[in-house]
């Protein structure tokens, strides 16, 4: 099978050619569409929109073609032995293709450059310091600020946890930290009396000493 395209509206031609002994009775062409609707196209078919497929043209020319006309074509030649007939020619819309952007000046002088430069015989030693003040370009453009990384962000804030078991945790942890720190505190206020106590009563024997 052959593919061939054409863009919307144009003529699309499809070659065919025979080489016979005997006088050839007939050429035409068979179509099979998209909907597998088979059906023959000769000199007859159509004028306006095909020519060709006659004993001096052979070939045939599809004529403002659309997609109603892609599909399949073969070609056959008759004389009164037989037919010979062609592969298949699946013909077909080309897609359309949208235009490339134009190439900004400033990389095409890029490409222009290293075109010339690579066409030139340099040492290891030349390309180091040729290369050097590229590398270290990319070298700042593609360095990374790790502090503005998502991962780093997050270190720094407490996701908030909605689930029940994990508040009864956090309670319990609220209430096991106040129990100590309160432990802590009674313990200090026990000692600031015993230690009040004690200072008032070598108070009192100082003074009997004298």
């Amino acid at each position: 099978m052959t593919y061939v395209t054409t863009q919307a509206g144009a003529n699309l031609n499809l070659h065919c050619s025979y080489h016979s002994v005997v006088v050839v009775t007939g050429v035409k062409w068979t179509f099979t569409d998209r909907n597998n609707a088979h059906k023959q196209i000769n000199e007859t078919t159509n004028p306006s929109k095909y020519s060709g497929s006659t004993y001096s043209t052979p070939s045939l020319t599809v004529k403002s073609f659309s997609q109603s006309d892609e599909g399949l074509y073969r070609c056959i030649v008759e004389n009164y032995k037989g037919s010979g007939m062609s592969s298949v020619i699946n013909a077909s819309l080309a897609p359309n293709v949208e235009p490339m952007c134009p190439c900004s000046c400033e990389y095409k002088d890029k490409l222009i450059f290293w075109a010339a430069q690579n066409q030139t015989n340099h040492t290891l030693e030349e390309w180091q310091v040729i290369l050097a003040p590229v590398i270290q370009k990319l070298e700042k453009e593609l360095k990374l600020d790790t502090s503005n990384l998502s991962s780093t962000i997050n270190k720094r804030i407490s996701a908030k946890d909605s689930r029940p078991s994990s508040q009864t945790f956090g309670m319990l942890g609220i209430v096991f930290l106040s129990f100590i720190v309160g432990g802590v505190i009674f313990v200090d206020i026990t000692s600031f009396k015993r230690h009040r106590d004690a200072l008032k009563k070598v108070g009192i024997r100082g003074n009997r000493v004298t």
